[in-house]
């Protein structure tokens, strides 16, 4: 690795002596293009910031010719100037540029204060609607997070420059629950709206591990505008990748099949002033609790032309496992909640394709739809759900 790098710098400082020289000949940067697609390969530049910059540098600023260097010098003499080529964007370029997420919950939410992967493996923001035109009722199933990184350090050019300590400002709004017309008697929705002020520690010495805290003070309503309450949330989340918590280290079948497991302790304080539809009673919560989930890839970066990677079912099916349980420190109240959903991927890309460019810029998307059971009772509105939804799903 080390003889790999020494010889890829000599070359490069070898190309940077010759552009100087066209520079002062001929006033252009003249450098082939099988040159740029030796050097620039995504590959090669993933981990090597010499390279990134290199590649920066006259991916966008260079003029690429194919002519061959001996016919140079007499075709920059006789030709008028060549023009440069539309500005290129390498893959390892973007992902810094991702402030906005869209997602299920904070569970699913990225870290703020770390490299914003991709959205392939987030469940996504979700809606479902239905309308009984015999009985005239209709509902709507809605549940997402859009949070706006605004202020922040870490490696993605908010200040980070390889500190172990991060931290990351993002104002977000949520919405979960079901809207019902006519209104029903108690309605299992809430609207919220507050800032992460997330502080992230990188403990690369004690198993590679990463821990997350977050500080939220948030405000809460109905769909009705009627309820309303507000407090603080703290929480803490872990990542150790050799125990499969928070990130994956590798394959759990080859090929075949990926996953990881997630884990979010909290502790909540929160004063109701209003309930209006929701199962509420004015006064004080104090929630202490978790949410653990689980998530299996299947079909994961599958041999090539094996049946597995058919492209209708490579890096397209989740099987999603939530559980949450919550009690209330201030009397005997206690809200569990379970949840188990198929999703099939409908565009976007999953684990197992970091390596293709356009999985890894900043704008990268993708939408599903997916099946899901829920069963239990919620805490932010107290009241007890049993149904099945057929959802449409959207993450960025």
């Amino acid at each position: 690795m080390l003889v790999t790098r020494i010889v890829r710098l000599a070359g490069l400082i070898l190309l940077g002596t010759c552009a100087t020289v066209a520079n002062a000949s001929e006033d252009k940067i003249q450098i082939s293009a099988q040159e740029l697609r030796t050097i620039c390969k995504p590959d090669a530049i993933k981990n090597d910031l010499d390279i990134q910059k290199f590649c920066r540098q006259h991916l966008n600023e260079s003029i690429v010719s194919s002519v061959p260097p001996a016919g140079r010098s007499a075709m920059a003499a006789t030709s008028a100037p060549m023009q440069k080529p539309p500005k290129a964007k390498l893959p390892t370029d973007d992902p810094c540029d991702k402030r906005l997420f869209v997602r299920a919950d904070p569970l699913d939410n990225a870290f703020y204060a770390v490299l914003p992967t991709s959205a392939g493996n987030a469940k996504g923001a979700s809606l479902s609607y239905t309308n009984k035109a015999s009985a005239g009722t209709q509902s709507a199933d809605i549940n997402g997070i859009v949070s706006f990184v605004a202020f922040g350090s870490g490696p993605c050019g908010y200040g980070g420059g390889g500190t172990t300590t991060l931290w990351a400002i993002a104002p977000w709004v949520s919405s979960s629950g079901t809207w019902n017309e006519p209104v029903s008697k108690t309605e299992n929705e809430a609207l919220k709206g507050g800032v992460d002020l997330q502080v992230g520690l990188l403990a690369p010495t004690f198993f590679n591990s990463q821990h997350y805290f977050d500080l939220s003070p948030f405000d809460q309503t109905d769909f009705r505008g009627k309820a309303h309450a507000g407090g603080i949330n703290l929480a803490y989340e872990p990542v150790i990748p050799f125990l499969y918590l928070g990130q994956s280290p590798g394959a759990i079948i080859p090929h075949l099949l990926n996953g990881y497991w997630e884990l979010r302790a909290e502790s909540e304080f929160r004063n109701v002033t209003s309930a209006g539809v929701t199962n509420l009673t004015v006064g004080n919560y104090e929630w202490f609790g978790g949410t653990i989930r689980g998530q299996l890839f299947l079909f994961y970066d599958p041999v090539p032309g094996s049946w597995e990677a058919n492209s209708a079912i490579a890096n397209r099916i989740s099987l999603i496992g939530t559980y949450q349980d919550y009690g209330d420190a201030r009397s005997s109240l206690e809200a569990r909640k379970y949840s188990a959903e198929i999703q099939y991927k409908l565009s976007g890309c999953s684990m197992g394709q970091e390596s293709d460019p356009k999985c890894q810029t900043s704008d990268q998307s993708s939408s599903s739809i997916s099946f899901e059971y829920d069963w239990g009772t919620d805490k932010d509105t107290l009241v007890f759900t049993k149904q099945y939804l057929a959802k449409l799903s959207y993450k960025y």
